[in-house]
């Protein structure tokens, strides 16, 4: 399938090239693997061509590219995939990425030494405080930042690439699962932004809930959005009813915990 796209992540390019480095296997080889020319796997690499499902398997068989990266190269191809489906409609910055994971049980998401994950990105992954949607409950604008309300409330923290300043991090438990969200999830919030129309936000309403819905706004009227049909919406007409929202902040990533195997790619 061909692409006006020039974004190596498309096809997780950095992900393949890193274990065709590590098996000590030349593109020339992929190629043969894939049953294309050398030409098509420079069009791969450079994002031109894009990968289907069953080329993605063939190349997770013949480099034996492990579960973590696996797992990256995943995260890479859906959130360049899904950008460009939606690129032109709203600024980069605010598009929401959505990591996928499919670790055991047993597999902790928080990670208390970052000296791995900087030794192959030592520029891109900054810590940031974690905390769960339960003690976000709690939080009380009016005495502090949200970041600053995450660090005193939970010893835990999370590695992710290019959080700002004033940005922490929500942890999905099972008590408090969305139905945007399931169970483990990880969310990186931006604690000190405002949210545009369209994004993602997590938000504390008045009755105490803490909700992640779709932030849409229409004039004096705020709606917040379900992606799952059979959930009412909740609508605020903020200039009749002030004390409504207590506070909200854009989702700009979300690490999504699937079970293994369920995650598959569509030409």
């Amino acid at each position: 399938m061909k692409t006006g796209a020039i974004n190596k992540n498309i096809n997780g390019w950095p992900v393949i090239a890193k274990w065709l480095n590590i098996n000590g296997k030349r593109q020339s080889d992929l190629a043969a693997v894939l049953n294309v020319t050398a030409s098509a796997i420079s069009q791969i690499k450079n994002g031109h061509i894009l990968l289907n499902e069953n080329q993605i398997y063939s190349i997770l068989d013949y480099l034996k590219i492990d579960r973590d990266d696996m797992c990256r190269l995943y995260t890479l191809i859906f959130n360049a995939r899904l950008n460009s489906q939606s690129g032109g409609k709203r600024n980069s910055s605010s598009k929401l990425l959505v990591n996928v994971t499919n670790f055991n049980e047993d597999r902790q998401l928080v990670v208390s030494e970052a000296k791995d994950v900087a030794a192959d990105y030592p520029d891109s992954f900054c810590r940031v405080p974690l905390m769960t949607l339960k003690q976000a409950m709690n939080y009380q604008p009016a005495l502090e930042s949200i970041e600053s309300f995450a660090r005193y409330c939970s010893d835990q923290t999370i590695v992710f690439p290019g959080a700002q300043a004033g940005s922490f991090a929500l942890l999905v438990d099972e008590e408090n699962a969305t139905p945007e969200f399931t169970h483990s999830s990880v969310l990186l919030v931006a604690g000190g932004e405002y949210p545009n129309h369209g994004d993602m936000v997590v938000a504390k309403l008045r009755t105490g809930q803490v909700i992640t819905k779709y932030y849409l706004r229409h004039d004096d009227v705020i709606r917040f959005k379900s992606v799952a049909s059979d959930e009412d919406d909740f609508v605020w007409h903020y200039q009749e009813d002030p004390g409504y929202l207590q506070w909200m902040y854009p989702i700009i990533e979300a690490n999504v915990k699937l079970r293994t195997g369920s995650y598959k790619f569509s030409e």
